[in-house]
């Protein structure tokens, strides 16, 4: 009977298992999916703005979701796979943005004290190479 017990419990410990796994994939895929809906509605509403005031308070929102996502990848709250999706989108962002005299200083203007935006200086700061390396592609593009 004791040997019956373990069976069933070991395979019950596999079957838990295996759906943790699932559940884990299912919500790095509806992380993904809610981060790229919500970056292509703040790039839509920034592209979209009428005015130069509409067009610099949409920046500002567009920074504030990028700031978000700076912490979460600075103190490590995603997993791989999110991570990496992830990543990438905001090196893109931010290459995108330093590569703009513009937008560049409106970042600049933007920052109203040491900890505004620290997370996306902290994260520009880890991963200025892959930045400048995006910057360099995007300028190369544009040729």
């Amino acid at each position: 009977m004791p040997v019956a017990s373990c069976l069933i419990s070991g395979c019950g410990l596999v079957f838990v298992g295996t759906q943790m796994r699932a559940a884990r994939r299912a919500s790095d895929i509806s992380v993904i999916q809610e981060f790229l809906k919500t970056a292509t509605a703040c790039e839509g509403a920034l592209f979209k703005a009428e005015t130069p005031d509409l067009k610099v308070a949409e920046f500002h929102n567009y920074l504030n979701f990028i700031e978000v996502y700076c912490l979460y990848l600075n103190k490590s709250l995603l997993s791989v796979n999110q991570k990496e999706i992830i990543r990438e989108k905001i090196i893109d962002c931010l290459a995108i943005i330093d590569g703009d005299v513009d937008w560049r200083e409106e970042f600049h203007k933007a920052k109203t004290s040491t900890t505004t935006f620290k997370h996306i200086s902290e994260f520009t700061d880890q991963n200025r190479l892959d930045i400048d390396r995006t910057m360099k592609f995007i300028r190369e593009l544009s040729y």
